[in-house]
C-alpha cells in the first residue's frame, strides 16, 4: 500500500510540476555593413548576446552589438556594456575566397569574397593549363566589405578551373568544377 501512495504522490508532483526558463539569446546570427557595396544589414558581430533575467534587469554575457551611436563591445567577463562610440573594434572582414556555390556547379556558379581594406582588386578565373579564360575585376579600387558575383560558364568547356582574387599584397586561389 505504501508503493501506491509514493507512486500516486510522485505521479502527481510530475503532473503538476512548473519549469520556468530564465535564459534567453537574442540575435544567435551574425551582421555586416557595407556600404559601398549596396548592403547593409545591422545585427550583432561576432558572437550573439546572451543573458539571464533578473528581477526585470538583463544580464549581458557576450558579444558585440550595434548601438544609436556606435559599436557597443560587451564585456565577456562582466556582462557590461562598454560604450566608447569611437566605431573602431577589431576588423570583421579578412582577405581571401568565401565559397563557391555550388560546387561543382552546371553553368553558374556564386563566388564569394572579403576584402579587408580599401585595395586595387584583380579577381580571375584560369583553366587547368593556367590559361587566363576570363577577368570579371580588373584592378578596380575596392572598399573592405564582402562581395558575391555569379560567374556565368556556359561558354567554356567543362572541367577544373581556378579562380583567383589579388591585391598588391595578398592573393587566394579556389578551385571550381564544371560539370554538365
Amino acid at each position: 500500500m505504501k508503493k501506491y501512495i509514493i507512486l500516486l504522490i510522485l505521479a502527481a508532483a510530475v503532473a503538476f510540476a512548473q519549469t520556468e526558463i530564465n535564459w534567453w539569446v537574442f540575435d544567435g546570427g551574425g551582421g555586416m555593413r557595407s556600404p559601398s557595396a549596396g548592403d547593409t544589414m545591422w545585427a550583432s558581430i561576432g558572437q550573439g548576446a546572451i543573458g539571464f533575467a533578473n528581477g526585470g534587469t538583463a544580464e549581458v554575457s557576450a558579444g558585440y552589438l550595434y548601438g544609436v551611436n556606435g559599436l557597443v563591445k560587451i564585456d565577456e567577463d562582466e556582462g557590461d556594456f562598454d560604450d566608447n562610440n569611437d566605431g573602431k573594434i577589431d576588423k570583421p572582414f579578412s582577405f581571401g575566397i568565401d565559397g563557391v556555390r555550388p560546387n561543382p556547379f552546371n553553368s553558374a556558379c556564386e563566388i564569394e569574397f572579403q576584402i579587408e581594406e580599401f585595395s586595387i582588386v584583380k579577381f580571375e578565373i584560369f583553366d587547368i593549363l593556367g590559361n587566363l579564360v576570363e577577368r570579371p575585376i580588373d584592378e578596380i579600387e575596392m572598399a573592405e566589405g564582402q562581395y558575391r558575383f555569379t560567374w556565368n560558364a556556359s561558354n567554356n568547356p567543362t572541367g577544373t578551373y581556378f579562380a583567383r582574387i589579388s591585391t598588391r599584397q595578398k592573393h587566394a586561389v579556389v578551385k571550381l568544377l564544371y560539370l554538365k
